[in-house]
C-alpha cells in the first residue's frame, strides 16, 4: 500500500478530511536519516523561495479505536486529559520519536513553551476538542538534516482520534517570517489542510 493510501485510510478511521496544501507535494522519504521517527505521511514544498530550504510538513493519526489499518495504533480515549492536556501531547511527540533519554530531554524542553487553542476556535477550525502547539528546540537531532527549527500541533478528538503536525523550516527566522504571514500565505495552507468530519 503506498504511503498516501495508507495515509488515506487512516484518515478515514479517525472521521478526518485532509487536502493537501496548495504549494506542496509528497516527500519522497521524510525519514531516511531516523527510522525511529515514525510519520505517515509528509508533504514538501514545490517552490519555495529563493535560497530557502523547502518547509516540509508531516503528520502522524492515532484514531480513537484502532481502525483498518492497524488495530493497535490507537489513542487511549480512556485517558483522562483533564483540564492540562500538556502532558498527552508530550506522549503523543514522544511516541513518534526515537524514545532514548535524549529525546525525553527534548521534550521537557517544549513542555514550557507549549501553547493551546481557545476551544470554541479549536472546534471551529479543526472540529476537535483539544489544540496545542509548540516549537520543537531539537528538529535537527530528531526529526531532519535539513532543518534548523521546528512546530508540532496536535488537536485531539476523544471519540475520533488524536492528529499531529510537523512543519519543518530551515531555521527560526524562516519559521517566524511564515507564521508572520498568517492564514493567507503557506502558514495559512497547511495548517488548515485538515479536520475532524
Amino acid at each position: 500500500m503506498s504511503a498516501l493510501n495508507n495515509f488515506n485510510t487512516l484518515l478515514e478511521d479517525s472521521s478526518m478530511t485532509w487536502e493537501c496544501p496548495k504549494g506542496f507535494q509528497e516527500a519522497a522519504d521524510p525519514t531516511p536519516d531516523n527510522p525511529d521517527v515514525s510519520v505517515n505521511y509528509a508533504v514538501v514544498q514545490s517552490n519555495p523561495a529563493a535560497g530557502r530550504v523547502p518547509i516540509e510538513v508531516r503528520y502522524h493519526l492515532c484514531p480513537a479505536r484502532g481502525g483498518k489499518k492497524d488495530p493497535k495504533n490507537s489513542t487511549n480515549v480512556s485517558m483522562a486529559m483533564g483540564s492540562d492536556p500538556s502532558p498527552y501531547f508530550l506522549i503523543c511527540l514522544l511516541n513518534i520519536c526515537n524514545p532514548e533519554p535524549d529525546a525525553a530531554k527534548s521534550m521537557n524542553k517544549v513542555s514550557s513553551s507549549i501553547g493551546s487553542f481557545p476551544p470554541e476556535a479549536v472546534r471551529r477550525e479543526f472540529g476537535a476538542a483539544v489544540g496545542l502547539t509548540a516549537p520543537l528546540p531539537t528538529v535537527r537531532d530528531t526529526f531532519s538534516t535539513k532543518h534548523n527549527a521546528g512546530m508540532a500541533t496536535m488537536v485531539h478528538h476523544p471519540e475520533k482520534g488524536t492528529a499531529l503536525m510537523i512543519s519543518l523550516y530551515e531555521n527560526d527566522e524562516h519559521l517566524k517570517a511564515t507564521l508572520a504571514d498568517g492564514m493567507d500565505g503557506v502558514f495559512g495552507d497547511y495548517f488548515h489542510s485538515w479536520e475532524f468530519n
